[in-house]
């Protein structure tokens, strides 16, 4: 969202939780349920992928933490979609740039 957030929510509609990676707004989201990770693209042109692991520490509502994996750009105007592919292995992005990489 553009507040920058990632928010999580229960079945009920009820916020259970709240994560604020580094960048700028949000502007895509994608699943990447075969390797546990989470796919987000920003409004800074830069798609950034995320490890899902459990949160032990026992501080938060958040039930899991997010690792910062991997940083990708090429972009030159914000990211505004983001698909996961998983018979190819892949992400496809898309941009306000009109390019598709």
């Amino acid at each position: 969202s553009e507040d920058r957030t990632v928010r999580l929510w229960n079945r009920g509609g009820v916020q259970v939780g709240e994560y604020r990676p580094p960048g700028d707004g949000i502007t895509a989201l994608a699943l990447d349920r075969c390797h546990g990770c989470v796919i987000v693209g920003t409004m800074d042109a830069a798609v950034r992928i995320y490890a899902v692991a459990p949160d032990l520490s026992g501080e938060s509502l958040w039930p899991f933490e997010l690792k910062l994996v991997q940083t990708n750009s090429g972009h030159a105007d914000a990211v505004r979609c983001v698909l996961h592919v998983p018979e190819r292995q892949l992400y496809v992005t898309a941009s306000w740039d009109r390019s598709i990489r």
